[in-house]
């Protein structure tokens, strides 16, 4: 299952951009549609030639919601690839589209977050669910 939303405060009135997390049926190992898109580079270069080599890997396809030191939040579609025997071979990151650097994953999205303008508690508001 997936969701996505809005952080806002009540506080400060700051609102984040629309970010996405979860699976859905976005695939695994089974689903030959990501394997292509995986195979198209469609995930990066580093997957794709993963996936080249260890052509047996496991991997699990999901959207991964970041947040970045400088408030910015965002989210992306990813990719994580394992070995035939469980060993991580790939881990998404994001760099941040406001400065740059690298973001950090949030932990059980929507998780507790605060505004990055004034320190108050965000809340969610959800505007999607997908399957």
């Amino acid at each position: 299952m997936g969701s996505g939303g809005i952080y806002h405060c009540r506080v400060c009135g700051f609102r984040s951009g629309e970010i996405w997390f979860g699976c859905g049926f976005l695939g695994n190992s089974d689903n030959p549609t990501i394997r292509r898109m995986i195979l198209d580079g469609e995930y990066g270069d580093t997957p794709r030639k993963i996936l080249e080599t260890e052509p047996d890997a496991h991997f699990y396809a999901d959207s991964i919601a970041y947040r970045c030191r400088c408030g910015n939040f965002s989210s992306k579609g990813a990719v994580h690839i394992f070995s035939s025997e469980g060993k991580p071979l790939y881990r998404p990151s994001m760099n941040c589209g406001r400065c740059g650097k690298r973001m950090r994953a949030i932990r059980d999205p929507p998780g507790n977050q605060e505004c990055p303008e004034c320190g108050m508690p965000l809340d969610f508001e959800l505007t999607v669910m997908w399957d």
